[in-house]
């Protein structure tokens, strides 16, 4: 059984149902982002957050061009550096939390 939740970041804190946790399924929490030009700066807090929580899957989902993202596509996807700068930081995370999640 998988758990999907949302998490928002709002003043540096994940807003997350700690139920999930007190239930002891951690384990069974997948974590879909979407990197989008508004929301790049959070995926270091987001790592920590999920690494705090046990969390061990974060998918990055593409933003893609349809609903209310076609309507906002230049405000909302990424620049060439900004998504440089995400995949360089990706590439480098699994070095940085080798054994850090167990």
């Amino acid at each position: 059984m998988f758990f999907f939740i949302y998490v928002k970041m709002l003043s540096e804190k994940p807003i997350v149902s700690d139920q999930l946790f007190k239930r002891g399924k951690a384990r069974d929490i997948v974590i879909a982002f979407t990197p989008m030009n508004n929301n790049i700066e959070d995926v270091p807090k987001l790592i920590e957050f999920a690494l705090g929580k046990r969390i061990t899957v974060i998918q990055f989902p593409p933003l893609s061009s349809s609903g209310r993202a076609k309507a906002n596509w230049d405000e909302l996807r990424l620049s060439d550096d900004k998504r440089l700068w995400f995949w360089v930081y990706m590439w480098e995370q699994p070095r940085a939390l080798v054994g850090a999640v167990r």
